[in-house]
Formats: structure tokens, C-alpha cells, sequence
């Protein structure tokens, strides 16, 4: 049976919906993937398909004659995958199936517009789906499958889990039924394309070893697993072997995992020997703070962990534990940094800002810790944003909160609406020149932020700030590596002293 699945990122990475391609083929169907990547949506700018793209995916899903359709979202997806529902209904008398974090979070409302909605991981109900429909018996009872039954979400239990990844054939990357709506058109993915809607110019190959994640963010719209299972290092470099022939210009693996540093260190250790001696390739991940050790990272750097990513949040204890339910703390942050610190190692750190449950004296911790962090370092700065489905967000609209804070729909990440609630400009600000000014200025001024002088000083830093991310820009910064070393250059150009190699 022959099955299109679509994918909205804004890339074309598409983990998800290339699984679940490669498990369908093993399973003896047919299916075919579409990417129609638009970047995420903000107040004024919805990035939605226009009335031709509309058209000319609908006329080429007509053409291809599927016997299903599949849609892959998240939530600020949801508007997209209406208006592509409602599109192919006008042409094609086939079911319609949404996947993915939303309709897992969100059921009901999606099946007001989808025929099914599919629950959590799909390979295994999607391939059962596929063989109902071509038996012509009874889809309505795919395991872990939704739909609307009398004005009611009826939902089947999921009972086939793979556990053991490496049951689920290699990400598919066969490009002869891969394609992307690009400049209005639908294209075979070839190369150039790739490199157009991949990061970094496709340099970067964004791969997953493991699922699940341990823990339980409020305010997360990850998805139902809790148990954490992890593909063996043979599997994984399979696929890696697979990526470098087919795209050899890949330079660097961006693990997506969330729970890298869980488990097995001798999984860790492999990993590392092999892609160190098979194919020499750079390596970014995610990084929980309290998973970091020296034993760790060494092993790991030493296998070519040249990037990570690692989550602040909050410097405040009472935000991360009773709001967030994050069991980190500033302590814990520091403590990995000063690990990770000792290695050549670019740094992204993730913080959350306004959040209404936040006080200012509160979001000042979290600019004292981040500016304890060595230089150089990103950080990004993001709104705290009420997915539907999560705990934050029935706490949000118990508060009266959920209509003031910034839309996961519209907006997600970000707030650019004005008459949403948004943390003092100024501690932004003073995040923002935390990245090339000098520790104790930051502090300073921190402590002394109710000072309209302090503030003066805050708005001048962050246009020096502003001016070094545009030279970035101009220079044209072709990795993160390159970006980081021109804010250290600016920031050593600002010290009142000369760097040192202890220099924070």
C-alpha cells in the first residue's frame, strides 16, 4: 500500500517521518515523504502554505494515488496541517492520519480534522493501519490509533512499543522518493536541496541514538516515553556510514537525544572509539548538568565532542522545582560547566524568560550564574511557552495566565506580541552582553539594575552586542565556532585587563 508522508519543519531533517518511512518499507508498503519546510511562525508572519503551494501539493499527492496520507506536527504546525487537510479532501477520497507531539498531547482537537490521529511512536500502528486498510478490515481498531466517535476522541491502547531500536531499519535517505516543495514547485530531494533546507549548509546531520527522557518538565511537549532505550553503537554507525556516502560533506553529527548521557558508559565509550577511528567526524549534544562528569566528558572529547548544549533555564531553585518540576539547580549548572570548561568545547546554554511565576530578583540569579560561565559561550534566551496537553499549561489557565502569555500556536519560543507578558527588557539585555563582557561588570551591574545609570550602561553594552552578532552576520559565520570566536574577540576588545587562559 502506498502511503505520503509529510513533514513541516523547517528543515528537512525530518527524524520522525523518515522512521517511519524505512519501517514501512520493511514492512512491504510504499511509502513516499514531502517536506515543506517554512521557518516558525510569529505574530504578523504565520509562514503557512499560500493558496498555490496549497494546490500544487495537493496535485502532486493526487498523482502520486496514495492510499493514505500522514501529517507530522507539532503544535505551531497545527494551522498547516488543517489547511493541507482540508486540501487534499477536495481531490483525494483517502484517510488522513496526523502524528507527532501534538496530536499525542492534543487528541481531540486534532481529530476534529484529522480521519486518525496516531498516539506516541507510529511505526508499529502505522504499519498495522497499512495492512488493515489493504485487507479492507476494521483500521477504526489499530492499536494506538485515535479518532472522533460521536462527537467524542476514542482512543485504541498502544500495545506494540518497539524497545529494541535496532529493530527499526536505518532512517530512510533515498531520495528517489523523497521530495520538497521548494519555489512553489515539488523537486526530488537531491543534494542542493538538502544543503538549502539543512543546517549549517547540510554540514550538520542531525541523527538520534536513544528515546525517551527521564524527566518531567512542566512545561514540556515532548513526548509519552518515560523509559529510555538506546540503539546499539553498531546500529549507529551504520547509519553514519550511510550519511558520509551519500553526503560526504557531512563535518558534524548533532545528536538530538535528550538523554545522551543516560546509562551505559561503555556504550559512550564505543561510540566514541568508533567515530573517532571510522570516520573522524565532530559531534555536538544535549547535556543535562547533573548526567556531566570528567570521566564523561574526556571520554567523549576525545571521540570529537566539539559542541554542546546545556540547559540553565533558571537560576532559581523554587522556579526549576515548583514550577518548572526540574530537578536542576544553579549548583548543579556551575558544576558541569566547570567541567566541561576545561576542554575546548563550544557552548550553548538555554535559559527561560517571561514567565509570570518569575520574579525579577529571581531572573537576576540566572544572569549572576550565566555570567560565571568561561567565555566564550552562546546563550539563548527563550519565552516560556504554555503547551496545551502539559502540566504548565492547565496550571496557566487556572491562574489566568494562558491568554497573556505568548501563543505555542502563533508564536512559540518568542514573544512578539506587546500585549503578551514578557520579562523586563532590560534583564534580556543584560543576558545579551553576558557573552562578551566581563564577569564582574555583569554582576555589577546586575546588582545594581534598579540604578538608572546601571540601565544606561545595560542599553550601551547590549548595542556594542548587537553590533558584534551583525559583524557575525556581514562575515557571513559559517558554524557556531567561528560565531563564538568573533563575541570573544569583542569581548576581549571590552576587558579592562588583558584575557587570560583563567579569564571567566
Amino acid at each position: 500500500m502506498r502511503i505520503l508522508l509529510i513533514g513541516l519543519e523547517d528543515i528537512v531533517a525530518g527524524i520522525g517521518v523518515r522512521y517511519l518511512s524505512a519501517y514501512l518499507k520493511s514492512q512491504g508498503h510504499e511509502p513516499y515523504i514531502l517536506f515543506s519546510p517554512k521557518s516558525r511562525p510569529s505574530v504578523g508572519r504565520p509562514n503557512e502554505e499560500s493558496e498555490p503551494e496549497l494546490e500544487t501539493i495537493r496535485d502532486f499527492a493526487y498523482e502520486l494515488a496514495p492510499d493514505a496520507i500522514g501529517i507530522s506536527l507539532m503544535t505551531h504546525h497545527f494551522y498547516r496541517a488543517v489547511a493541507l487537510s482540508e486540501t487534499f479532501r477536495t481531490r483525494l477520497d483517502v484517510p488522513v492520519v496526523w502524528g507527532g507531539a501534538h496530536p499525542t498531547y492534543v487528541g481531540e482537537e486534532c481529530a476534529a480534522h484529522a480521519d486518525y490521529i496516531a498516539i506516541g511512536e507510529a511505526e508499529s500502528s502505522l504499519a498495522e493501519f497499512m495492512d488493515r486498510l489493504s485487507r479492507g478490515d476494521g483500521i477504526s481498531e489499530t492499536a494506538g490509533f485515535g479518532y472522533a466517535k460521536d462527537g467524542e476522541l476514542a482512543i485504541n491502547p498502544q500495545t506494540k512499543t518497539i524497545t529494541n531500536l535496532d529493530d527499526i531499519p536505518l532512517i530512510d535517505l533515498n531520495e528517489e522518493t523523497i521530495f520538497v516543495l521548494d519555489e512553489g514547485d515539488v523537486k526530488n530531494l537531491n543534494a542542493g536541496l538538502y544543503r538549502k533546507y539543512s543546517s549549517w549548509k547540510g554540514t550538520w546531520y542531525r541523527l538520534t541514538t536513544t528515546r525517551g527522557c527521564p524527566y518531567k518538565c512542566a512545561y514540556c511537549p515532548g513526548g509519552i516515553r518515560r523509559r529510555i532505550d538506546r540503539r546499539s553503537v553498531t546500529n549507529v554507525m551504520k547509519e553514519i556510514e550511510k550519511v558520509v556516502e551519500q553526503y560526504p560533506f557531512t563535518t558534524v553529527l548533532n545528536v538530538q537525544d535528550d538523554s545522551f548521557f543516560i546509562g551505559d558508559d561503555d556504550w559512550l565509550g564505543d561510540f566514541s572509539v568508533r567515530l573517532k577511528s571510522d570516520f573522524g567526524l565532530k559531534f555536538m549534544c544535549r547535556l543535562m548538568p547533573k548526567y556531566v562528569t570528567d570521566e564523561r566528558i574526556s571520554t567523549l572529547y576525545e571521540g570529537g565532542l566539539r559542541y554542546i548544549s546545556m540547559g540553565l533555564q533558571t537560576g532559581s531553585r523554587r522556579v526549576n522545582y515548583d514550577i518548572y518540576n526540574r530537578r536542576e539547580t544553579a549548583e548543579d549548572f556551575l558544576e558541569a560547566e566547570r567541567i566541561i570548561r576545561k576542554f575546548d568545547i563550544q557552548k550553548v546554554y538555554d535559559v527561560i524568560f517571561d514567565n509570570p511565576y518569575e520574579t525579577e530578583a529571581e531572573s537576576l540569579e540566572t544572569i549572576r550564574t550565566i555570567a560565571q560561565c568561561k567565555k566564550p559561550f552562546l546563550v539563548y534566551g527563550y519565552s516560556l511557552t504554555p503547551y496545551p496537553g502539559t502540566v504548565f499549561y492547565d496550571k496557566a489557565r487556572k491562574d489566568g495566565w494562558l491568554k497573556k502569555m505568548t501563543d505555542p500556536y502563533e508564536s512559540p519560543f518568542l514573544v512578539t506580541d506587546e500585549n503578551k507578558y514578557r520579562s523586563p527588557p532590560y534583564l534580556r539585555e543584560l543576558l545579551s552582553i553576558s557573552m562578551i563582557t566581563p564577569r564582574g561588570i555583569v554582576i555589577f551591574l546586575a546588582d545594581r539594575s534598579r540604578k538608572p545609570w546601571a540601565l544606561f550602561a545595560i542599553k550601551i553594552l547590549h548595542g556594542v552586542y548587537k553590533i558584534a552578532m551583525k559583524t557575525a552576520i556581514l562575515m557571513r559565520a559559517r558554524s557556531p565556532r567561528l560565531l563564538t570566536k568573533v563575541l570573544s574577540l569583542v569581548r576581549n576588545s571590552l576587558s579592562l585587563k588583558p584575557p587570560s587562559a583563567t579569564d571567566c
